[in-house]
């Protein structure tokens, strides 16, 4: 009985939480009127989210593993709205069900000022510039697969939701041609899933503790080129920062900056679908990785203007200064899938994945120490099978 009543007590608690949270955003766009503000202010509210179930062979990856998982879902609220003619506000706010346990986030919220014409102010927890897919992460109706590509966005963190700071956007039309760059500085906040990698990293530090991904004194930049043919645009990211201190004394003493950048190109028709994009890491991480490289394409092709199909290839690799097997190291895959959109904001999305190399993968404990004992993993290659729904408003 005691457990149980604690048990009921902590769940009863987050409850209160969010939903204080929720009142307390829903609050800040109340459209009720204040001095020098007009009384008929729009307050514009988009969401996102979706369930998927997940299997696989035997290692855990990209949210499944070998019983099966079929808890998790999400779903994220956007609200904005402007405070004067060329001020704007926005936040939102993400709710996800991974397994037994449900997680609220703050994605961002942040001030958007046009402060000349095609030249925006940003302040706050804004979206992170970077590649094609940071600033919609969790917006499945936009991408073929389930999940996004694992290389660029997935547990090993090259690019993350957003940053906090200050930054500025910036619109330049060129005849036929058109350009978008953002400049930022501030910090940053990797969502990370463990891997086998990083549970060696683990042994590694003094405390015990996981290697920080996060970020301090970071400066960024991006540019994304629209070009006259119709659906291509092209780009580049570059950013630079320090890795926080504070996990141990071995690594506070070891950190330097680091830099990550990227290429990224899209061509997008009603009928198909192509991205790709190769990013690279160096002194990410003191004595784990000295350089990580990565790249991934992705295509979606429309039979019908229901039906989907979709493929995919993946590559990261890393150079460790550790002594590390070389199974955990790398990570390719290749992808199938087949999606029927409903409608354009509701998709039915299943898919077969493939991958070697367990970089990716988070290893059992019985299967991590045989793999640092022999120098192989007993499952060097995973297979995953997804199926679930996505949907927008």
């Amino acid at each position: 009985m005691p457990i149980l009543v604690v048990v009921l007590t902590i769940g009863i608690h987050a409850m209160v939480r969010t939903a204080v949270l929720v009142t307390v955003m829903l609050g800040l766009w109340s459209p009720r009127p204040a001095m020098g503000q007009p009384p008929d202010r729009q307050l514009n509210i988009h969401g996102f989210g979706g369930w998927g179930f997940s299997k696989t062979s035997r290692n855990e990856f990209l949210g499944g593993d070998a019983d099966g998982e079929y808890r998790r879902s999400s779903f994220a609220l956007n609200l904005s709205t402007p405070l004067a003619p060329r001020i704007q506000v926005a936040a939102q706010l993400l709710w996800q069900s991974v397994g037994d346990e449900d997680v609220a986030n703050l994605d961002y919220a942040f001030v958007d000022w046009e402060v000349a014409r095609n030249l925006h102010l940003r302040l706050g927890k804004a979206k992170h510039p970077f590649g094609l897919y940071s600033e919609v992460t969790g917006l499945g109706t936009v991408r073929p697969f389930l999940t996004l590509p694992a290389s660029v966005y997935g547990p090993v963190p090259i690019a993350s939701k957003s940053y906090r700071g200050i930054g500025l956007r910036g619109n330049i039309p060129l005849g036929r041609w058109a350009a978008q760059f953002d400049l930022y500085g501030g910090g940053i906040d990797y969502e990370q899933e463990e891997s086998a990698l990083s549970l060696v990293a683990k042994a590694q530090v003094v405390t015990g503790e996981a290697i920080p991904f996060e970020a301090e004194h970071v400066i960024g930049a991006h540019l994304d080129i629209k070009t006259p043919v119709h659906g291509l645009r092209v780009g580049a990211s570059l950013y630079s920062g320090l890795p926080e201190k504070g996990i141990s004394p071995v690594f506070d003493a070891t950190r330097r900056r680091f830099l990550v950048g990227g290429v990224e190109a899209e061509y997008l028709t009603d009928r198909l679908w192509l991205r790709s994009e190769a990013a690279w890491i160096k002194d990410k991480v003191p004595f784990l990785s000295d350089r990580e490289r990565a790249w991934y394409l992705e295509t979606g092709f429309f039979l019908t203007d229901r039906w989907q199909v979709a493929a995919g290839v993946n590559h990261i690799s890393v150079d460790v200064s550790l002594p590390a097997p070389k199974d955990i190291t790398h990570h390719d895959e290749w992808a199938v899938g087949i999606n029927y959109w409903v409608t354009p904001e509701l998709a039915l999305k299943a898919s077969f994945h493939a991958a070697s190399g367990n970089l990716l993968a988070n290893l059992s404990d019985l299967d991590l120490q045989q793999t640092l004992m022999t120098g192989r993993s007993p499952a060097p290659t995973t297979r995953l099978l997804q199926a679930g729904v996505q949907f927008s408003f």
